[in-house]
């Protein structure tokens, strides 16, 4: 069997948590699949980083990150969809559009 390559073997750990993580996800099946998405990008990116901080292994790490990415994807797009953008928007073109 060949060996894994580089990259496959660096995000593997993040999919895993990730996947893992998703299981438990009480979304929607297409939310759930961007949360598993985002979550593995959030352990590829962060993984090294945070062995390096934390001082553990970096497959640790990325499994970690990939679990735990998910809840705090998921946190943001709660954030995202509080904040009221639209009306905002809709706001500042009334101002500039109005002839006062």
């Amino acid at each position: 069997m060949q060996d894994l390559h580089p990259e496959v073997a660096k995000a593997a750990p993040g999919v895993i948590g990730a996947l893992l993580a998703s299981l438990w996800s009480k979304e929607s099946p297409i939310r759930a699949f961007v949360l598993f998405l985002a979550g593995t990008a959030l352990a590829y990116i962060v993984g090294g980083w945070l062995a390096k901080q934390m001082g553990i292994a970096t497959e640790v790490a990325g499994f970690v990150a990939g679990a735990y990415g998910i809840a705090v994807v998921n946190k943001g797009f709660e954030a995202l969809q509080q904040f009221p953008l639209g009306q905002l928007l809709a706001d500042w073109a009334k101002s500039k559009l109005s002839k006062d």
